[in-house]
């Protein structure tokens, strides 16, 4: 099993799915742990500002380079908006959209390199969850889906 680290960019709901992929993880075995450590880095990424995106994108070449041989999964709403440029940076990533967050076991495990941005219903609501604030819920009522215009 890998050790993980997942970052986490953006709104309530992909703190949300940062805490269910936290928690499949830990149920499927993998050790949660610091950017350092981890084997597996997962970048949970927004595409709502432009600022935020560039961020990211700079964030995704800075791991590249700083860590050459951990793999890499970019996830999230620029994942599911802008795989190409994602892809560009860094072609070794895997990238899935987020229609696929409760798939992120086989994404950590598997050797391959994909990109996956079908669209499919998740359901997330019974699946498990590692909290990052144990004082606050947060509860996902709805999700957006993203239409790239040309």
């Amino acid at each position: 099993m890998a050790n993980t680290y997942i970052q986490t960019y953006g709104c309530s709901a992909n703190q949300n799915n940062s805490e269910i992929m936290a928690g499949i993880l830990n149920q499927s075995g993998h050790e949660l742990t610091d950017l350092d450590n981890a084997e597996v880095i997962i970048l949970n990424t927004c595409a709502v500002k432009k600022k935020t995106e560039s961020k990211i994108k700079r964030k995704i070449q800075d791991l590249k380079n700083q860590f050459p041989n951990k793999k890499i999964i970019v996830t999230g709403c620029l994942a599911q908006t802008d795989a190409k440029a994602i892809q560009k940076i860094n072609p070794d990533a895997v990238i899935f959209g987020t229609d696929h967050i409760t798939e992120i076991a086989s994404h950590v495990q598997s050797n391959l390199v994909q990109i996956n941005l079908s669209k499919k219903r998740e359901e997330k609501i019974l699946t498990p969850k590692i909290s990052s604030n144990k004082l606050i819920a947060i509860a996902q009522i709805s999700e957006a889906r993203f239409v790239k215009l040309n």
